[in-house]
């Protein structure tokens, strides 16, 4: 007669020492208690002929051990759907967010240039300390795009030839600053939010067209999360150059591009 691993012989009974627990609630198991069912296992192996009450005990032991596991099996996956349910509706509702039809918001500002793929120049219209017009550059916050100046990186021009097709020279804009983040950056760059005036979200526009990655420095920035759920899913889908030819990765030379 064939026996399994874990069986051995008492006189004419066998007696089945192994937690035979089905794949499934084995895969299940936590490290404790795979633990306590070997323990059971090893004291029954050492049970002499005869000792009946005792490998009974010891078979109570196990099926208990074994209620134990899959009872711990059914509340993991119960968490694993609710963290599930929780992510989809996250999802949905950023979704719902990106893809809300624009506001028309009121012009703060007019392109001059296109300078890559999230910098423009802008004559702005500042109302503190007094009322005035001046140029400046303008960083969209939140992103980041490959390089052209200095090196052209991977994506590079199709970014920055997107962003002047989003913003041609005269387009009316309004920049949105964060409250939460310095309003320049080191180089004297203006850190802000760039809208146009029927208030499309262009650093959204740059990430969903697979053109950007995300860069969020220190600070939390109040559209981190609607970013980052439009860039994750370019990123999934493969979609736009920056995650086709870069595979996510722009920071490297590109000659032929």
């Amino acid at each position: 007669m064939n026996r399994g691993r874990g069986e051995r012989v008492c006189g004419e009974r066998e007696v089945v020492v192994g937690a035979r627990a089905p794949a499934t609630v084995r895969a299940s198991m936590t490290r404790t208690h795979l633990s306590r069912l070997l323990a059971v296992a090893a004291a029954l192996v050492t049970v002499g002929c005869g000792e009946e009450p005792r490998v009974q005990d010891l078979r109570t032991e196990i099926a208990q051990a074994t209620d134990s596991a899959l009872a711990a099996a059914k509340e993991a996956r119960g968490n694993l759907a609710g963290y599930v349910a929780d992510g989809r509706k996250l999802a949905e509702e950023l979704g719902a967010r990106a893809d809300r039809p624009a506001r028309a918001i009121s012009p703060n500002a007019t392109v001059l240039r296109v300078i890559d793929g999230d910098t423009i120049e802008a004559s702005v219209r500042a109302a503190q300390p007094t009322p005035r017009t001046l140029t400046a550059r303008v960083r969209i916050l939140g992103i980041d795009t490959p390089e052209v100046h200095g090196r052209t990186e991977c994506a590079g021009q199709a970014a920055s030839q997107a962003l002047r097709a989003l913003l041609p020279a005269g387009t009316p804009i309004r920049l949105e600053a964060d409250e939460g983040h310095e309003p320049a950056d080191r180089y004297g760059r203006q850190l802000a939010y760039l809208a146009t005036e029927n208030g499309a979200d262009i650093g959204a526009a740059q990430l969903r067209a697979g053109l950007a990655t995300t860069l969020f420095v220190g600070e939390r920035l109040d559209r981190a999360a609607l970013y980052t759920a439009i860039a994750d899913e370019a990123r999934v889908q493969r979609r736009g150059p920056v995650h086709q030819d870069c595979q996510g990765d722009f920071h490297r030379p590109l000659t032929g591009e």
